[in-house]
């Protein structure tokens, strides 16, 4: 954010300010001011405060994203905006009757390589869209604390991936299904999953398939392939260096990347600079009302499919 030459960084709200004082301190950002979380008012009440970027628990989004539009202020977060497909309508609702910008970071529409592939697909490239397949396996595990702190592996996980599905498809999907299992057992022992397969099927006759794990010992995996009747276009794993070593044994290259902050870390600048180009007026905003509902609709719809063990229709 503070390499963006269009952001003035003016306030860090954090709970721990000890921790953002030092941060502050490091990157030397003389501009920027430090409160604690429970003295925001006095930051949301400065006039000259554009925007807000909200990267807090989930639990706190929608509170937050109602106070800053309620100050006047744009508004980017993270995913989930709320924790129901009514409270993210209620938060879309306020912003449009105050004339703001509200804006979901589902970032991974700005990777790259994964914005190659849907540029392409949309342009005709592959044919008709058939097949698409996402995978999104976690590296490290995170800790259990954090895990109670979700609303499951479907909300904390898939909504990335749905986003990006969904996308690629261009139209709902008909049915959702999915399938999942506990292999860690203190994840099972919050009553949820930590495997999860998701079958998407679509109008056109098109099928989504997403795998994700919260845990792969190799590193982060994050992968796309997109199938036409006239191509197909993937993206594999990225890694820190292409370096391959070739011996009498075979061959060897270097591990993928460890994290989603290192995979992903030119698609959250890009995500942050189109924020920026909307709230100037230089574009409108790619992820909209309708795309942020219909994720958290089909993810509601994965919750029920797990529970019966069916499919699920979604509402035309």
């Amino acid at each position: 954010m503070f390499n963006n030459k269009r952001i003035d960084l003016k306030y860090i709200v954090e709970e721990y300010t000890s921790v953002a004082e030092k941060f502050v301190a490091n990157y030397r950002l003389s501009g920027t001011r430090v409160f604690h979380s429970n003295d925001r008012q006095s930051v949301l009440s400065d006039t000259a405060l554009q925007a807000c970027v909200i990267a807090t628990p989930t639990n706190t989004h929608e509170a937050l994203i109602l106070a800053s539009l309620e100050a006047g202020k744009a508004v980017f977060c993270e995913k989930p905006l709320a924790n129901s497909v009514e409270a993210i309508a209620k938060c879309y609702d306020e912003a449009h009757k105050r004339n703001l910008q509200l804006m979901c970071s589902f970032n991974r529409r700005f990777d790259p390589g994964f914005r190659e592939i849907y540029n392409r697909a949309k342009a005709g490239e592959l044919g008709q869209v058939q097949m698409a397949k996402q995978t999104s396996r976690d590296y490290p595990l995170s800790s259990m604390e954090y895990f109670r702190n979700t609303k499951g592996i479907y909300h904390d996980c898939a909504v990335h991936n749905i986003d990006l599905v969904t996308r690629i498809f261009g139209e709902r999907p008909r049915t959702v299904y999915t399938t999942a299992h506990a292999f860690i057992k203190e994840i099972g022992e919050m009553n949820d999953v930590d495997t999860v397969a998701i079958c998407l099927k679509f109008p056109s006759g098109g099928i989504g398939l997403i795998d994700i794990s919260r845990y792969a010992c190799f590193g982060y995996d994050q992968r796309l392939e997109v199938f036409g009747d006239q191509g197909m276009l993937t993206e594999q794993n990225y890694r820190a260096t292409n370096v391959t070593f070739s011996g009498q044994d075979g061959a060897t290259t270097g591990r993928i990347y460890d994290s989603f902050a290192d995979r992903y870390a030119e698609s959250y600048v890009k995500a942050l600079d189109h924020f920026v180009d909307v709230v100037q007026g230089k574009c409108v905003a790619e992820i909209t009302k309708e795309s942020t509902l219909l994720v958290s609709e089909i993810v509601d719809a994965c919750d029920k499919s797990l529970a019966t063990g069916q499919p699920v229709t979604l509402p035309e």
